[in-house]
């Protein structure tokens, strides 16, 4: 017969308790790290909607980077504009001084004879792609300019920005 007495019955009621406690034991654990790994997630979404809620989307920072950076270069386009029109006009006042007034006709001193000071105008060009329209100014050079009077120089062209790319495909 077999040995089946009272002490291997103990030796079995002894494993299946041990055996129990165990697989009480790793469902415990399996719980604990599925609800970690839910509660993580959950918590990354969390910031990552508040982020994006305040307004601080990384995606839209660069476009408004981007946008900055436009910005910053029209300025600086437009103040060198105003800079080159302020010099040139002050270049045409200095190259092209106001006229005296014209003396009144059989007034006493005016001799028709007399040299005028302003310098004759140059005859039209028979070219039309070279003729400036009367309402607008000639521009002048610094060479063009009288010995005697200092101009200013005239200021270089801008410089063509960089192409800003916002998106990439």
């Amino acid at each position: 017969m077999s040995n089946m007495g009272p002490v291997s019955m103990d030796r079995n009621a002894f494993a299946r308790t041990r055996l129990a406690a165990r697989h009480q034991r790793i469902a415990l654990i399996r719980g604990r790290v599925c609800a970690l790994a839910v509660v993580l997630f959950l918590l990354a979404w969390a910031l990552i909607g508040a982020q994006l809620v305040l307004g601080h989307d990384p995606a839209l920072s660069a476009k408004a980077r981007a946008r900055r950076e436009l910005a910053v270069v029209r300025r600086e386009r437009a103040r060198q504009a105003a800079q080159a029109r302020r010099d040139q006009a002050l270049n045409l006042d200095q190259t092209n001084p106001a006229p005296a007034p014209a003396p009144e006709a059989g007034g006493a001193g005016t001799d028709p004879s007399a040299p005028s000071d302003s310098a004759p105008a140059p005859p039209p060009s028979s070219d039309p792609s070279t003729q400036t329209p009367p309402d607008q100014v000639p521009q002048t050079t610094p060479d063009q300019a009288a010995p005697d009077q200092s101009a200013p120089p005239a200021s270089a062209p801008a410089p063509s920005p960089t192409p800003v790319v916002t998106s990439q495909s």
